[in-house]
């Protein structure tokens, strides 16, 4: 009887097993996850449960045939860690150095014949006459602008440069006649750095007033001040300040100091072009980046009249 019931557990404990089913796969749309890092080159891992190429289980080591007890080798003593050779690690290679590059020169003082001090200074009537005799495409501004002493809109290319801002009848393509001249000269110095267009988010905006201190009027309310967005080159490469700038709050900009992460040829293009600017001094006060969060998306030049000194962020 013993017998039989051994038998009967032998054969039940050795019967064939049935394969485990894989869970049927989810119907419907990949998830926003997946064809986003799909259109970046990159498969995530499939989730658990959603059947795929199975798994291939990895190869049982086979037992080797034991040596006869005459050929067994003698018991070894374990080596001491301090009598171990050292292990060799081959030490990272060191990251590519950023050669000097012009926004890494020095800027100058601020000069008494800045062309800032020159174009913010000037009264209407002169700001008008040398609009006149540079033969510069503005127009008139179509609507009223509280606070802009001589509004206008800009109307075609400034030497060579075509300057996009916002269309009639928004607002924000309104300017002072002092920053059309201030736009021109920009232009002098953009073209030979190989700058195509100039693309300017907003220049006039009624009542701004300073982020952080609400009883100072921003340049923005007077139409002398331009928040730029993007810069497209003649080779076609378009520079983004937010996406191609390469430091954080608190970098300095321009200067042997300067600090740039990762740089790349649009972050070193931009950076060039942005420390030119500034060695120019046809501003008085550009913000970048790396002054604060509220310019992490564009660069800031204003003008400011009466005003003797100038800033670079």
């Amino acid at each position: 009887m013993r017998g039989l019931v051994l038998g009967i557990a032998l054969v039940v404990g050795c019967g064939p097993r049935h394969p485990r089913v894989a869970p049927a796969p989810v119907v419907g749309p990949s998830p926003p996850y997946v064809l986003a890092t799909a259109a970046w080159g990159y498969a995530p891992p499939a989730p658990p449960g959603v059947p795929g190429t199975p798994p291939v289980a990895p190869a049982r080591p086979q037992p080797s045939a034991a040596p006869p007890p005459s050929a067994a080798p003698p018991l070894a003593t374990a080596p001491s860690l301090s009598t171990l050779p050292p292990v060799a690690t081959a030490a990272p290679p060191p990251a590519p150095a950023l050669q000097r590059q012009p926004f890494h020169e020095a800027l100058p003082a601020f000069s008494r014949t800045a062309p800032a001090l020159r174009l913010a200074d000037l009264d209407d009537g002169a700001c008008r006459a040398e609009l006149a005799r540079r033969g510069l495409p503005v127009a008139k501004a179509d609507r009223a602008a509280p606070g802009v002493a001589a509004p206008l809109r800009l109307a075609g290319p400034l030497r060579g440069v075509r300057v996009v801002t916002a269309p009639a009848p928004s607002p924000f393509g309104v300017c002072d006649c002092r920053l059309a001249l201030a736009l021109d000269e920009l232009a002098g110095v953009l073209a030979p750095l190989g700058v195509a267009e100039l693309r300017i988010g907003s220049m006039y905006r009624k009542g701004a007033r300073i982020r952080g201190n609400p009883r100072r009027t921003s340049q923005h309310a007077r139409g002398l001040a331009m928040d730029i967005v993007a810069l497209e080159l003649t080779d076609g490469r378009l520079l983004v300040p937010e996406r191609d700038w390469h430091a954080t709050v608190g970098d300095r900009s321009c200067g042997p100091d300067a600090v740039m992460k990762d740089p790349d040829d649009r972050s070193v293009a931009l950076r060039n072009i942005y420390c030119a600017v500034a060695r120019s001094q046809l501003f008085h006060h550009m913000l970048s980046p790396s002054a604060d969060r509220a310019h992490r998306d564009h660069l800031h030049f204003d003008l400011a009249r009466d005003t003797k000194y100038r800033s670079v962020d």
